[in-house]
């Protein structure tokens, strides 16, 4: 989350970012796959199915950023990620969590609750922001 939240947290309108992870979670990639308006990002899964199919990831996890600064998602967020789950488990790839960035929090779908961004000198939380922070690589 971290990771994420320093690429598209504070831009003014929303940005959905994708990590793209090998079989083993580790990751191989990211791509900023979209951005749309200060609340809405139009996503097509098909296409983003196949940004993941062409990175040679097996599983990949979605990122978006809330310009609001709240971080829960709407019902639109939840259907695009019944979209992706289906179309993701018809080609054989695993959809493992959606984020939600707000100002000070970010919402994971998997773990179904917000966890705060560490404070300045702190350490960051547990999870795919510090897991990321260890590679990254911008897929070309």
């Amino acid at each position: 989350a971290a990771i994420a939240r320093a690429l598209i947290g504070d831009l003014a309108s929303e940005h959905l970012l994708v990590f793209f992870l090998t079989a083993a979670s580790c990751p191989i990639g990211y791509e900023i796959y979209t951005y749309g308006a200060r609340a809405h990002v139009a996503v097509d899964p098909p296409g983003l199915i196949r940004a993941v199919i062409v990175s040679g990831a097996d599983s990949f996890v979605t990122v978006h950023n809330h310009p609001s600064g709240r971080a829960l998602p709407s019902a639109a967020d939840e259907s695009v990620w019944a979209e992706l789950d289906k179309r993701a488990e018809a080609v054989g790839l695993h959809h493992l969590d959606d984020l939600v960035l707000g100002v000070d929090v970010y919402w994971s779908r998997f773990e179904r609750r917000a966890t705060p961004f560490a404070r300045a000198g702190g350490a960051a939380p547990a999870g795919l922001g510090s897991y990321f922070g260890r590679q990254r690589k911008k897929r070309r």
